[in-house]
């Protein structure tokens, strides 16, 4: 290593230095363009303030489609899961099918206002109503696939022999002896 000491270049000096600052440096004209003004709001024409508009209750309208139909989405996937699952009556296969097919969804149902209120305006209240309906249908959908999975795995009651203790037992009209 070389014990030379390093000086710095001669302008770093002039620049850092108070006491020598030329301010003339610092009155640099500003580049073509460009205004220290504050940024006047521009005066936008009621015809294009509409067209704006309209632009934006298109595109809210768009993710309100989006946001209806993501629960048809997952049911495939759901689907697949609960097959290879299986039918048989464990931990994992019932945590699965009550995880996938009702608490998921039930929690979906609850925030169906949440999940559209960013996008509700009121040009386009009765669409986005609309999507709201048909995103219950898709999470109702769901629920109704979980309904049809607990009755393969034979936790419905859907057979006679399902409500035997509620049944009258048969009198007998004669009796013999």
């Amino acid at each position: 290593m070389s014990t030379e000491k390093t000086t710095k270049p001669q302008w770093y000096y002039d620049l850092t230095l108070k006491e020598k600052v030329n301010h003339t440096v610092l009155n640099v004209t500003a580049p073509p363009a460009y205004t220290t003004d504050r940024i006047k709001k521009s005066t936008v024409s009621s015809s294009k303030k509409k067209r704006i508009n309209e632009e934006n209750d298109e595109l809210k309208i768009k993710k309100a489609r989006e946001i209806a139909f993501a629960p048809i989405k997952s049911i495939p996937t759901n689907l697949i899961m609960s097959y290879f699952s299986g039918n048989s009556l464990q931990m994992v296969p019932l945590t699965m099918t009550f995880m996938m097919f009702f608490v998921s969804p039930f929690k979906q149902l609850v925030a169906v206002n949440d999940q559209f209120s960013k996008l509700e305006t009121q040009n386009n209240a009765s669409t986005i109503f609309f999507f709201k309906i048909i995103y219950m249908a898709c999470v109702l959908a769901t629920m109704a696939i979980g309904v049809y999975k607990l009755g393969t795995m034979g936790l419905l009651p859907n057979t006679r022999s399902d409500w035997v203790a509620f049944e009258v037992p048969a009198r007998a009209i004669e009796k013999t002896v």
